[in-house]
């Protein structure tokens, strides 16, 4: 078990004030997000990249939010676990239903949401495939060194970097964040290209919450699936911290996933307004939140008179937010299955956009707006207004 200081403490407190900086700075009226990809601009991140312990060294502000690691990280944390959430434009963010649990929970149980969602997430990593296992291998070897007494390491030969060293130093940038470890230094052997990356010999600084990395390293799956992941996250969130220090459990961590999973819709419309993407076509209709995505989709083909022949899916989400559903035999990996994903369980508000695509050869694409959300219910789908010509599936037949 691990030997819980004040040091320990300070290290938490320094990530927490980094990520209430983070969520302070959205909230501060000032920040406009895209609403096409929900993401912060670019003087804005130039600008709150350096309110951050780890930065990124660059001198304009002309990057995108995609080449931040930590202003993506605290997004995706935030926006994961709804402290904060979009507001009805959608081009601005606002206090999410648990704001106030996160703020009223511990500083232990609020860098421990951090850590959990960081090490059983990938979805931080997007498209860095090789981030996900070189954290997994590193996880690991943290379990492994377990009770020695060092501050400086040298990385395992089996802890290789790629493309020249990039993976491995994005990994470390959010382990510097939360006060796990930092890289020390790089010996690099003589030559040049991968040859001498796998050759190089890595030295790494710990921080103050290293313990906690070797300490939960072996509780990490290499391919952890979406349950295992929410199951994992509470145990850290709950049984973790109770085993470690009980004074700072005040459960509030624990009662943000209960919300998530216990919220009662089945009394409840919701409105929607949908457009062709490319014409003048709208239908809207009116459907229970306990329809599924999938009846959204007959409804779609039945108010638009296509022939429902070809395969579909919905987006819903932006960025890294944006989640797939997909026909239950087509859906696989991080993809949800429509015919088990209830309009209540996407948690819309009025205003929220996501989009539906029909015919992934013809793609026809629509765009959909919540209207509004009423209590009470309908005996099934209904047709609530039609503006313009429902456009033929197949014009050049």
């Amino acid at each position: 078990m691990i030997r819980f200081d004040e040091t320990m403490l300070q290290g938490m407190e320094e990530t927490c004030r980094d990520f209430d900086i983070f969520c302070d700075f959205l909230l501060s009226g000032s920040v406009k997000l895209s609403k096409k990809t929900g993401s912060i601009g670019r003087k804005d991140c130039f600008t709150l990249n350096k309110m951050m312990m780890v930065q990124e060294d660059f001198e304009k502000p002309g990057r995108d939010q995609n080449r931040y690691d930590i202003i993506n990280y605290f997004y995706y944390a935030a926006f994961r676990y709804r402290i904060l959430e979009m507001n009805e434009k959608g081009d601005a963010a606002q206090e999410g239903i648990h704001y106030g649990l996160f703020r009223d929970a511990s500083v232990m149980e609020r860098y421990l949401l951090l850590v959990a969602c960081f090490l059983l997430d990938r979805r931080i990593f997007q498209d860095e495939m090789g981030m996900g296992w070189t954290l997994n291998e590193i996880a690991e070897w943290a379990a492994s060194i377990k009770g020695e007494k060092s501050d400086l390491y040298e990385l395992p030969p089996t802890i290789r970097p790629v493309y020249e060293g990039k993976n491995l130093r994005t990994v470390f940038k959010y382990l510097d964040e939360l006060r796990i470890a930092r890289i020390a230094d790089v010996s690099m052997p003589e030559g040049e290209g991968r040859a001498a990356w796998r050759k190089s010999v890595w030295r790494i600084e710990t921080g103050k919450l290293f313990p906690f990395l070797c300490d939960l390293g072996k509780y990490i799956s290499r391919y952890p699936d979406r349950e295992e992941v929410e199951e994992l996250a509470q145990f850290i969130c709950g049984d973790y911290i109770k085993k470690i220090f009980k004074d700072q459990f005040t459960g509030n961590i624990l009662k943000m996933f209960e919300e998530a999973d216990g919220k009662d819709y089945s009394d409840r419309t919701v409105e929607l307004e949908i457009k062709v993407r490319y014409g003048d076509c709208i239908r809207c209709v009116r459907m229970n939140l306990t329809d599924t995505l999938y009846d959204l989709h007959w409804m779609i083909q039945k108010v638009f008179e296509f022939d429902n022949d070809h395969l579909f899916a919905f987006y819903v989400g932006h960025g890294m937010m944006q989640e797939t559903y997909l026909p239950e035999e087509a859906a696989e990996g991080d993809e949800f299955p429509a015919e088990d994903t209830e309009l209540g369980m996407l948690e819309l508000r009025k205003g929220q956009r996501f989009s539906y695509l029909f015919d992934f050869g013809d793609m026809w694409w629509f765009d959909i707006r919540v209207l509004g959300i009423k209590e009470g219910k309908v005996p099934e789908p209904e047709l609530t207004k039609a503006v313009g010509k429902a456009p033929e599936q197949y014009p050049m037949w």
